[in-house]
């Protein structure tokens, strides 16, 4: 027998679901013994995709109970809804897979009320509520003034309570906020519809698990928000209305007199939290925005509010429930222009069906190199279909990996036990062919790039011809000729083999130089347009509203000392200024030699007059050189 608590480190938002969902199969019994639906995670498996709010995500594997303590608040239509949703999809809820305690505490429509009157009453001093009721409900509960869900079970006994709880909350409602009153028949019909579809699940939860420890099971705690929102010890008054600490688990769940074995903390690298207000410290703007939607920092049914406070609703599980990956040290050792590499360790999986939220490069890859090893088969819905994707999977595959459907939005692996040592040449970078392709455009100049694969160049190509620019195609180059004025055009970038996000900056360099008006939206990155302020100081007029950059031409550019901003809004400056009148400075060219080999030779190979320096003596030597 083991008792495990999973807790949060933070303020909630760590990834507690997520990790229930990796080790439930190892319990008999999920427990959830505080909070409500004020939190929750987002699961994604073979039988589609589920905001679960006070369903434990426990729920989708077969032989696993799960519990809602005494600890827990119930909103009755919200955890109607979740089992509807479950029991439509196929997931199979009964009372024997789910059990609610009777002595669990009913959040009624008036607490939700409650909450969101107190919110705007303190307007910009605010707690930073969910809106869900939970702070009201658990007030009421400490003066013994709610409702239990096992009184749902005795009409008559519940029509007396709830009349005079009632006749207490309406002098709140009314006298304090000036709102309507709540009837006693509307909140008897609520109880009646929900409370009958609950009815099958209520039990004596703390006998039955009591029972279950006596003979032996594995009983998991799941814990909701985190350790530095509990009402005792977190940041006060910014805190749950409930104890969220793993020492409360034993008694939100029923059987206070339980040893817990095991405590699992759950932490991430940065912080975010459901619900506004104020935070510890926090992050607005485009950075802000960034992170989130990098971190995918969006909550199951709850909303976005400011980052770091983020509103984010809990955490989203790809993936079959239960299945564990373990990943081990590896080499990788590089020798000129190849790299060899090596597992050092071993490694452990299972294939599961996957779905993506987010179309991702980055996360398509990994799953692939992952799948390719696990036990059984993957399935990886809403793929990314980049050549890169492509030529990791053929890269794989030439390792003895079997991977079918890449390039395409479902990919299927099959597991192998091991891979074989290869030699693989890698594909062209078509951002970096794409790079040159806008400085010929940029610069009225006449390029042929070499070593590439135009069919990936697509978006790039059409581009260029829409904006004025002749493009001839060749088995293995392209060569783009600008010798008249360009035109503007509209730009919006989308997943391959939509116009990549990595172009962006250096067609806007092209554009602000066309004829006209051109609008460029960012659908992938929310903070791509850091270099705007660079390129506004050579004469660039280009004004940003939101994911939107509208872009007014001008004749031309004039020299200036500019910052890179990132890899390739570098790339783009460094265009703008063998575009432009007089000598332009870029500083800050890491970010450009960290994805460009060679950058400053290729293009003086081209014609372009550039150095790259490293001191002030060096800059007025190459003024004086270039006159």
């Amino acid at each position: 027998m083991s008792n495990c608590a999973i807790v949060g480190i933070n303020w909630g938002d760590e990834g507690k679901g997520r990790m229930v969902d990796l080790i439930a199969r190892d319990y008999d019994i999920v427990c959830r013994y505080q909070g409500g639906n004020n939190a929750g995670h987002t699961i994604v498996n073979e039988y589609g995709k589920f905001a679960l709010h006070l369903i434990p995500s426990g729920i989708c594997l077969p032989g696993v109970v799960n519990v809602l303590g005494n600890g827990v608040v119930i909103d009755l239509e919200s955890l109607c809804g979740e089992i509807e949703a479950l029991q439509n999809a196929g997931v199979p809820v009964t009372p024997e897979n789910f059990k609610i305690s009777e002595r669990a505490t009913i959040v009624f429509p008036y607490h939700r009320a409650l909450d969101g009157l107190e919110e705007a009453r303190l307007k910009d001093k605010k707690y930073g509520s969910t809106l869900r009721g939970i702070a009201p409900v658990y007030s009421d509960k400490y003066q013994k003034k709610t409702i239990m869900m096992g009184e749902l079970l005795y009409p008559e006994y519940l029509e007396k309570r709830l009349a005079s709880i009632l006749e207490w909350k309406n002098l709140t409602i009314q006298n304090v906020y000036g709102a309507d009153a709540y009837k006693l028949e509307d909140m008897l019909a609520w109880c009646r519809e929900f409370g009958s579809k609950l009815a099958p699940y209520i039990c004596d939860t703390s006998k039955y698990l009591y029972e279950a420890e006596k003979a032996g099971k594995n009983i998991m705690f799941e814990a909701q928000l985190g350790a530095l929102r509990d009402i005792d010890f977190g940041i006060y008054p910014y805190t749950s209305a409930s104890t969220t600490l793993a020492a409360y688990a034993p008694i939100g769940a029923g059987i206070p007199f339980a040893k817990l074995d095991e405590s699992i903390g759950i932490m991430k690298a940065y912080s975010s939290c459901v619900g506004e207000g104020p935070f510890t410290c926090e992050l607005f703007g485009a950075e802000g925005d960034s992170l989130r939607e990098a971190g995918g920092e969006y909550g199951a049914g709850i909303g976005a509010g400011s980052w770091g406070h983020s509103g984010h609703s809990g955490n989203t599980i790809h993936g079959g429930a239960g299945e564990r990956l373990y990943f081990y040290s590896g080499t990788v050792n590089a020798r000129g222009g190849r790299l060899a590499a090596g597992i050092g360790g071993g490694f452990q999986g299972r294939g599961s069906h996957i779905y993506m939220d987010v179309v991702s490069v980055g996360a398509t890859i990994n799953i692939m190199m992952a799948a390719s090893l696990a036990a059984g088969n993957t399935i990886l819905e809403n793929a990314a279909k980049e050549p890169h994707v492509v030529d990791v999977a053929n890269f794989l595959n030439s390792m003895g990996a079997n991977i079918k459907g890449a390039g395409t939005d479902v990919i299927r692996i099959q597991g192998v036990p091991k891979l074989h040592q290869t030699e693989y040449s890698i594909i062209p970078d078509q951002i970096e062919a794409g790079t040159f392709m806008f400085a010929a455009a940029a610069t009225q100049g006449d390029v042929m790039v070499k070593n590439v694969i135009p069919k990936h160049l697509e978006a790039t190509t059409a581009k260029l011809i829409e904006i004025g620019c002749e493009v001839e195609e060749f088995d293995d180059a392209v060569r783009v000729v600008s010798s008249k004025g360009l035109h503007h055009t509209h730009v919006k970038t989308l997943p391959y083999p939509g116009f990549p996000t990595d172009m962006q900056p250096q067609i806007a360099v092209a554009l602000a130089l066309s004829e006209g008006t051109s609008i460029v939206t960012e659908s992938i990155f929310e903070n791509r347009f850091k270099y705007v302020d660079e390129l506004s100081r050579m004469g660039a007029n280009i004004k940003v509203e939101g994911n939107t950059a509208i872009i007014n031409g001008v004749s031309k550019y004039t020299g200036a000392h500019v910052s890179a901003p990132d890899l390739r809004a570098g790339a783009a400056l460094v265009i703008a200024g063998l575009a432009a009148e007089g000598i332009t400075i870029v500083d800050d060219i890491e970010y450009i030699e960290r994805g460009y080999e060679s950058f400053e030779e290729k293009l003086s190979s081209l014609g372009a007059m550039m150095e790259k320096v490293s001191s002030e003596k060096e800059i007025q030597k190459f003024r004086l050189k270039v006159g």
